[in-house]
């Protein structure tokens, strides 16, 4: 009863976590976070937000490079799973690359970690190829 009273607030925390991100709440979404929690995106050279952050001033930094670079369009999580201190995320998105003015979506996964009933570690799983392209960072064949 423990184990799945600790999933549903650790599946609150995250749900939290998106409620913040879709009101544009910066403060609150570090709020959520672990001092030193990580937040890890498949790292695509040319797009200055997708690498490896950790703590607050860097997820802070990353929130600053992913807005001037992508702007988020239609954020929309459609599955929560618990399983211990892992929240898995099933949705979908969609940006519009500032400097293109190209529009992209894709399907995602986000893998959240929590800690002490904070977010430790944040991964995301998604099309990076959508992205390159919408990015103009398609190299000509």
């Amino acid at each position: 009863m423990a184990r799945q009273s600790s999933e549903a607030q650790n599946m609150g925390l995250v749900q939290q976590l998106y409620q913040t991100a879709m009101e544009d709440n910066l403060s609150g979404l570090l709020e959520l976070c672990a001092p030193d929690a990580v937040w890890e995106y498949p790292p695509i050279e040319g797009v200055a937000w997708s690498r490896t952050w950790q703590g607050h001033e860097e997820i802070a930094r990353w929130a600053e490079l992913h807005d001037a670079e992508d702007a988020i369009l239609d954020l929309r999580p459609e599955e929560y799973l618990a399983d211990g201190d892992r929240v898995i995320v099933l949705g979908f998105a969609r940006m519009r690359t500032v400097a293109t003015g190209r529009e992209w979506a894709t399907r995602f996964v986000h893998a959240v970690r929590i800690h002490d009933r904070k977010i430790q570690r944040f991964e995301a799983y998604f099309d990076t190829a959508a992205c390159v392209e919408a990015h103009g960072l398609v190299a000509a064949a």
